[in-house]
């Protein structure tokens, strides 16, 4: 695992596919903490983590995160849509298919989402 950035706003890595495969969650989770103690940072309670898969290595790139995502869960593409011509421009979230159905992950308060989806 090889550390290119730690620092408050995010932590990314390099990991070969051969390190990646052995790897279990809390490897991830510590090799994190690990890499924010380094820099003389203390370790984040939340994060979202992405993934850059190409042939040899993983990219990971974590960031905190100070509150948990809202997950709201669209049977069709069409229902998911419809709800998103709610939303306020600039919404930060992620769509992901799941098991037949459409998830939506949005990172806001509650005060900037349309009660209608409550």
């Amino acid at each position: 695992m090889l550390v290119e950035t730690a620092d408050a706003a995010a932590v990314a890595m390099r990991i070969t596919r051969a390190e990646w495969a052995a790897l279990r969650e809390a490897d991830i989770r510590a090799a994190v903490d690990h890499a924010l103690e380094t820099h003389g940072l203390a370790p984040w309670t939340s994060m979202k983590i992405e993934l850059f898969v190409a042939e040899k290595e993983v990219l990971l790139i974590a960031r905190p995160i100070s509150t948990p995502p809202r997950r709201f869960r669209f049977h069709s593409f069409a229902d998911l849509t419809a709800a998103l011509g709610c939303f306020p421009a600039g919404l930060d979230s992620d769509v992901v298919y799941i098991d037949g159905g459409w998830e939506l992950f949005v990172r806001t308060g509650d005060e900037a989402l349309p009660n209608a989806l409550f």
